[in-house]
């Protein structure tokens, strides 16, 4: 069972479109040269087959960053346990994009594989938590806001 209906920020009711989703992966990927339109539709696929998974409650999200390592400021969050949150975009940022926001992150690790020369990066295991502040673990805008219908 594929969603029929999605509810937008301003709380009115619209009609979902799995394209749109699709769209802001595939603008991600082509900005970054990792993947293309296929794989879009895949990575969409398979994100529409978790949603719907999903029960009333809280979401367990987790994920590695790789950052590039410029000072101590983001390893002192991990090794101090100092939460924070963490925000990317989906898309150019312009047009038919998403921004993503975890509002409340721990780090649970931290690693610095120094290998040759070039930028250091530190690839760090975090884990969303929910925050009782926006009442979620992660919040979804869509950029530009959608217009509204009559």
């Amino acid at each position: 069972m594929r969603f029929a209906t999605i509810k937008k920020r301003d709380g009115r009711t619209g009609v979902f479109d799995a394209a749109k989703i699709t769209q802001a992966i595939a603008k991600a990927g082509q900005a970054t040269g990792e993947f293309g339109d296929q794989e879009a539709r895949r990575l969409t696929l398979k994100t529409l087959d978790l949603a719907e998974a999903l029960v009333a409650g809280r979401i367990n999200i987790t994920g590695t960053i790789s950052a590039y390592f410029q000072n101590m400021d983001l390893l002192r969050k991990f090794t101090d346990e100092i939460e924070t949150s963490l925000q990317f975009t989906l898309g150019d940022g312009e047009t038919e994009s998403y921004i993503i926001t975890l509002p409340r992150v721990k780090y649970s690790g931290g690693d610095n594989p120094a290998d040759g020369e070039g930028p250091i990066t530190l690839n760090m295991p975090f884990q969303a938590l929910y925050d009782e502040k926006t009442k979620t673990n992660i919040r979804i805008d869509r950029i530009p806001p959608a217009e509204p219908t009559p």
